[in-house]
């Protein structure tokens, strides 16, 4: 996580202060390494989007108020003939559908001081 984040200030001038765990999956370590390389959160996600579809944790399968959606942004051959434009506007569709907009987390959650 430290390497990353001296990585991304090299490349970008600033490092990230939200941490996405791969998986989802983190323990006491990660929350240790976090304190000591920089992000400030880590962000949970409730839906992810696939393709054309969205999986949804709430039995319901619809969205809530605040709800982070896990894009991976995906090569051709992972698109199933799909394009990521199409695959974003389908997104953009559900989303609309359920009466909500996109919104960026750094609206939400502030970055530290000096970051």
């Amino acid at each position: 996580m430290c390497g990353d984040q001296r990585i991304l200030t090299q490349q970008f001038g600033t490092a990230s202060f939200l941490f996405r765990p791969p998986y989802g999956a983190y323990n006491n370590n990660t929350k240790i390494a976090m304190g000591e390389c920089g992000p400030r959160a880590i962000v949970w996600w409730r839906e992810s989007m696939q393709v054309r579809r969205m999986e949804y944790q709430d039995p319901g399968k619809k969205l809530r108020p605040g709800d982070i959606i896990l894009v991976h942004f995906r090569g051709p051959a992972k698109l199933k003939g799909a394009t990521m434009t199409e695959m974003f506007a389908n997104l953009l569709k559900l989303i609309r559908e359920q009466g909500f907009a996109v919104a960026r987390l750094e609206d939400y959650i502030q970055p530290p001081a000096g970051h």
